[in-house]
C-alpha cells in the first residue's frame, strides 16, 4: 500500500473559508477532501477553494503504483486542476478515510491530458464507489466533446457496515488505461434528501433510503444566469433553462432581489441558494382573454431507472397570498394539482421545493415538466418554476451506467441495497398497475353500465386538465368530448364542455335550483 500523507485539518478550514465567503450561514463539513490527482502542488481553482495533491494526504492512501501524467496545458482555457491526471495500468483503489457516517458528494473530475505513451481520450475504464457502479467502461471519446467533464455523486459512507471508508475503485479494460484528474469528497448536510417524495404515477409518498445512491442529470436555474460552486453553499452548479424550453415564447423570465427571499424555518439555505429562488419562468402573455397552455421544459434521460426530481418554486411575482394557483405536471401526469405557493409558505418571496420520483422503466427516454393556469379560474391564469434538480438513482444491480454490478467488498451491504432498490421498483411498478386497473375497470363500468335517464353529473377527478399535453401538441377541451350518440342519451358531454358553456359555473347564469343542485343555462358548440 502506498500512504499519501498531508493534514486533513487544513483542507476542513479551506472548505470553511470557501463557504464563509458566500455570505449565507454557513455549512461546515466534517469531512472535506479536495484531491490534485497526480499533482505535484497545491492548486486553487475559480471559486477558491484549493485542492491538495493526492501525495499529500494520510487519509487518502492509494493501493498501487501508478503513473502520473503533466500537461502544460497551453491554451490555458482550462483549471489547472485538470493540467494533470493519475494513470493506472490495472485495477487500482482509493481509500479515503473520512469521519462522518452517512451521505456525501462525490465529484470525479475527468480530462485526457496529454501523454506520450497512451491515448487517454480514448482509454477505457470502470469506477466503481463502495460497491456502486458509477461509469461502466467509460471512454471520453464517446462524449463526442472537448471540455472537461465532472460527474457529481451522493454516496453513503458507513450506514449498515462498520466502515467509514470511501472506496473508489477505477478499472481500465485489457490493453487500456484508467485515469482521474480530481476528486472531492464532502459530507452533507443532515436531512439534504430526507424528505417525503411523490411517485409518478401518483401514489404515496415514502422516503429514499440513504443507500441508494444519486448521479446528478440537471440541475436548472429557471429565467436566471448559470451559477458556479462560487454562488453555491454546496459548491452545485446551476445551469441556465434556456436550452430545455420547449417553446420559449410561452415563458418570460421575472427576477427579483436574491436578499428578499426568505426561508421558512425547518428549510435551509443549503437546500438551494437564494439566487435561485430570486429568478424564475412564468408564463408570457398571449394577448387573450382566457390563457389555456403550459410552459414545458424537455430533459433527454437514460431510461431504465427511476429519477428523483425536485422543483424549487418562491412566489414572489404576486402582490398579495393566494393569488398565484397553478398545477405541475411530469411526464404529462398531474405532480400537483392546485398549487399554492403562499399557503404552504404562508408569505410571499419564501423558497418552497417538492421532491418527486419518476418511474422511467418503460422505455421512455425524456422527462417533460410542465407549469400551467389552475382550472380552478379563481386567480389570474399563471405559473412559475424557479429551479429543477433530476437526479439518477442507483438501480437493483447497484448500478447508475446500465444493469452492471461493481465489486463491493461487503456483500451483505449490497444486498441490501439491492434489496431496498427492488422494493421501491416493486412500489411503483404496484401503482402503475394498479391506476392501470383502475382505469380498465371505469372503463368497463363506463361502456356496460345500465343507461339512465337522468343525465350524469361529471367526475371533475377524472377528467383531463383542458391544457394537459407538450406545449407543442396541446390538446384542446373538445379533444375529450364522445361524438358517439349513446343509445338512450343524444351526446355525452365532457365536464370541460359544460364548464366553457356556463363560463366556469357563472352565478350570473342560474336559472334555479332543483334537488341536484342550481341549473345553468349556457351555450354549447354545435
Amino acid at each position: 500500500m502506498v500512504s499519501l500523507k498531508g493534514l486533513l485539518f487544513s483542507a476542513s478550514i479551506l472548505c470553511f473559508l470557501s463557504f464563509s465567503s458566500l455570505g449565507f450561514a454557513s455549512f461546515t463539513p466534517i469531512d472535506c477532501f479536495l484531491i490534485s490527482c497526480g499533482g505535484n502542488k497545491s492548486i486553487q481553482v475559480e471559486d477558491g477553494r484549493v485542492f491538495e495533491s493526492d501525495f499529500g494526504d494520510s487519509d487518502v492512501v492509494l493501493s498501487t503504483n501508478s503513473l502520473i501524467t503533466v500537461s502544460n496545458n497551453e491554451n490555458g482555457l482550462f483549471s489547472e486542476l485538470h493540467n494533470s491526471a493519475r494513470l493506472f495500468t490495472k485495477s487500482s483503489v482509493y481509500t479515503i478515510s473520512t469521519k462522518q457516517i452517512g451521505r456525501h458528494w462525490l465529484r470525479l473530475h475527468f480530462y485526457p491530458v496529454k501523454n506520450n505513451e497512451h491515448n487517454l481520450k480514448s482509454a477505457v475504464f470502470s469506477v466503481v464507489a463502495n460497491g456502486i457502479t458509477l461509469l461502466h467502461e467509460f471512454s471520453f471519446s464517446r462524449l463526442g466533446k472537448k471540455e472537461p467533464l465532472l460527474k457529481e455523486y451522493v454516496i453513503e459512507i458507513g450506514g449498515s457496515s462498520s466502515s467509514g471508508d470511501l472506496v473508489l475503485t477505477l478499472s481500465p479494460v485489457s490493453g487500456s488505461v484508467a485515469f482521474i484528474n480530481g476528486i472531492e469528497v464532502v459530507s452533507m448536510p443532515e436531512g439534504q434528501f430526507d424528505f417525503s417524495v411523490v411517485p409518478i404515477p401518483r401514489g404515496p409518498g415514502f422516503v429514499v433510503p440513504s443507500s441508494v445512491a444519486l448521479e446528478t442529470a440537471y440541475r436548472v436555474n429557471m429565467g436566471g444566469p448559470k451559477l458556479t460552486p462560487r454562488n453555491d453553499t454546496l459548491w452545485r452548479m446551476w445551469n441556465s433553462d434556456h436550452t430545455f424550453l420547449v417553446n420559449p415564447a410561452s415563458a418570460r423570465k421575472v427576477s427579483t432581489d436574491p436578499k428578499s427571499v426568505k426561508y421558512p424555518a425547518g428549510e435551509s439555505v443549503d437546500i438551494a441558494p437564494n439566487w435561485v429562488y430570486a429568478t424564475a419562468q412564468e408564463m408570457a402573455d398571449a394577448k387573450v382573454i382566457d390563457q389555456k397552455f403550459n410552459i414545458t421544459w424537455t430533459f433527454p434521460v437514460e431510461d431504465g431507472f427511476i429519477y428523483f426530481v425536485r422543483m424549487h418554486f418562491c412566489d414572489f411575482v404576486s402582490l398579495s397570498l393566494n393569488n398565484l394557483i397553478f398545477d405541475v405536471y411530469i411526464n404529462n401526469q398531474t405532480a400537483v394539482e392546485s398549487l399554492d405557493i403562499s399557503t404552504k409558505t404562508m408569505a410571499l418571496s419564501a423558497a418552497y421545493f417538492v421532491d418527486f420520483v419518476v418511474n422511467m422503466s418503460t422505455g421512455s427516454n425524456k422527462i417533460f415538466v410542465q407549469v400551467g393556469p389552475s382550472n380552478l379560474r379563481i386567480t389570474p391564469a399563471n405559473a412559475i418554476l424557479n429551479g429543477l434538480e433530476i437526479m439518477k438513482m442507483s438501480n437493483p444491480s447497484s448500478s447508475l451506467d446500465g444493469k452492471f454490478v461493481g465489486y463491493s467488498s461487503n456483500s451483505e451491504r449490497s444486498n441490501t441495497k439491492r434489496h431496498v432498490m427492488l422494493v421501491i421498483f416493486a412500489i411503483l411498478g404496484s401503482l402503475a398497475g394498479l391506476l392501470l386497473i383502475a382505469a380498465s375497470c371505469f372503463l368497463c363500468f363506463v361502456c356496460f353500465r345500465k343507461p339512465k335517464m337522468v343525465k350524469q353529473k361529471s367526475l371533475s377527478w377524472l377528467s383531463f386538465p383542458n391544457h394537459i399535453g407538450i406545449s407543442e401538441t396541446k390538446i384542446s377541451a373538445g379533444s375529450f368530448a364522445s361524438t358517439t350518440p349513446s343509445r338512450t342519451l343524444g351526446r355525452i358531454f365532457a365536464f370541460s364542455e359544460i364548464r366553457e358553456a356556463t363560463k366556469d359555473f357563472d352565478e350570473s347564469l342560474v336559472i334555479g335550483v332543483g334537488g341536484f343542485g342550481k341549473v345553468y343555462k349556457g351555450v354549447l358548440e354545435n
